[in-house]
């Protein structure tokens, strides 16, 4: 179980219960931190995103906490397992990593249908109050703005980020407007968004925030 795993990682770093919740969060929690490891022991809480986060930093294998599997598949592409699924982390334009996963827990993502997941988290108001700095959002990856939704345009190579809502409109082109009314909304030709570019990731958004705490 993850309540095991935790408290085996936590006494193998011979580490209190305070000294474990010091290294978890920086210091940084509003809680005290010997609570916090109490509850991820007992199973009352999930680690977030930002936990997964500094844990990898710092040479912790998520995979094997997460899941159970010490096989770490991510690093190579040509194993390939049809029972696992993969979830790619960015901050903002910036990749974190990949972990790979158990297909049982695509559940929590109410998406069944893809082999990579995309965990974003939002550097922009653009989408604000819907959703807001710091957010998490969930992604499937997409050759082409094709119906309407949400979506993450990243360019890497200009290390641009943008989120907007896209609406088909009747000349067959886009309607992109944003819930932040700062942002003025704008109308874009489906042969400009659609271009052939190696560079950008184009993602639709499927779930707003959190949903790693279940893992």
């Amino acid at each position: 179980m993850f309540s095991e795993r935790i408290k085996f990682l936590r006494k193998s770093l011979k580490m209190s219960q305070e000294e474990f919740g010091d290294f978890l969060s920086g210091g940084d929690s509003n809680l005290g931190t010997n609570q916090i490891v109490s509850n991820l022991e007992n199973n009352r809480r999930k680690l977030n995103f930002e936990e997964l986060r500094t844990l990898s930093e710092r040479g912790i294998d998520v995979n094997w906490l997460l899941t159970g599997n010490n096989n770490q598949l991510f690093e190579f592409d040509s194993i390939i397992d049809n029972n696992r699924f993969y979830l790619n982390i960015y901050n903002g334009y910036e990749f974190v990593e990949k972990l790979s996963l158990p297909n049982n827990y695509i559940q929590y993502l109410n998406f069944m249908n893809s082999k990579n997941i995309y965990a974003i988290k939002i550097p922009t108001e653009m989408m604000s109050p819907t959703i807001k700095i710091n957010d998490i959002v969930y992604c499937s990856e997409k050759n082409a703005v094709s119906n309407n939704g949400i979506y993450i345009r990243i360019h890497f190579k200009q290390e641009l980020f943008f989120i907007g809502r896209f609406f088909k409109n009747l000349d067959d082109n886009y309607d992109i407007v944003f819930d932040n009314k700062h942002f003025p909304g704008r109308s874009v030709s489906l042969s400009h968004l659609n271009k052939n570019n190696s560079d950008l990731l184009t993602l639709k958004v499927f779930a707003i925030n959190n949903i790693i705490d279940n893992l």
